[in-house]
């Protein structure tokens, strides 16, 4: 597959006048807010998604020890067993399913290889699952599609997922929206297609409804098509989920809107 091409930053203050709800999951969501803030445009932080920690039996542990390569499907996945499993290192294959969880394992001291493309099929077609079998841990939220481990199996090898962190669906407390909130957002970013399940889920149950006028940016194809079909009206399709390449989505659409809005 063809690697995601990297996007540089765009000048200073190129979203001036922007206001962004940022429904990403903390502390994910971090670089994301500072790049949009640097660039002159606001942001209102609201993640749909809540992330639970799952304790590991002491079995998990002893298939951890034992595995001779560790998969990272998420930052969040890093965050939640990294210390736990520190003490069981004895020089394991690491990879991670993209650059964000890469990044994280190396605030643990761990380092990772990604594959080109930042996908389940990526990972299987490492040079890592040539050859030898492998025996390996895929370190996963709870209730993750066995995609990978399904075609780590094909291929040979002894994979087992380990669900080590649970999704919660945003209460109204925490995803709480005024009419006033609602009213200056220009556009929202959505960064799974979990978390754009949930915040349709926000919508239909908290009577958000006047966010499906809202410009949605998007980073798959599937979240493009399941966006449609729940009503958004504009969708902003970005082809990395990468923090540069939604800020340039970003501001290619807020600098041609306001082209718009000067000819009228």
């Amino acid at each position: 597959m063809t690697a995601i091409k990297q996007h540089s930053m765009p000048s200073a203050n190129t979203l001036n006048g922007l206001k962004v709800l940022i429904t990403q999951t903390h502390p994910n969501h971090l670089p994301l807010t500072e790049a949009i803030t640097t660039q002159g445009g606001q942001f209102l932080a609201k993640p749909c998604i809540e992330i639970t920690p799952i304790t590991l039996s002491n079995m998990k542990k002893s298939g951890i020890q034992a595995a001779s390569a560790w998969v990272f499907l998420s930052s969040h996945a890093v965050r939640a067993v990294a210390n736990t499993i520190r003490p069981y290192y004895e020089g394991q294959t690491i990879i991670a399913i993209g650059p964000k969880t890469q990044a994280t394992l190396s605030e643990y001291n761990l380092t990772a290889t990604i594959p080109t493309s930042y996908t389940s099929k990526g990972i299987a077609e490492l040079p890592t699952f040539d050859n030898h079998t492998e025996k390996v841990i895929i370190f996963c939220r709870k209730n993750t599609t066995s995609t990978l481990k399904k075609q780590l199996i094909f291929r040979q090898h002894e994979a087992q997922n380990c669900p080590c962190y649970r999704h919660h669906f945003a209460t109204k407390e925490t995803f709480q929206l005024s009419c006033n909130d609602i009213q200056q957002i220009d556009a929202i970013t959505v960064h799974s297609h979990n978390s754009l399940l949930h915040l349709q889920q926000a919508i239909t149950q908290y009577q958000y409804h006047d966010l499906l006028s809202k410009p949605l940016l998007v980073v798959t194809g599937k979240m493009a098509e399941t966006a449609k079909k729940i009503g958004f009206h504009t969708i902003l399709p970005c082809q990395s989920p990468t923090t540069s390449a939604i800020v340039t989505k970003l501001t290619q659409w807020h600098m041609s809107r306001k082209k718009t809005t000067q000819t009228i």
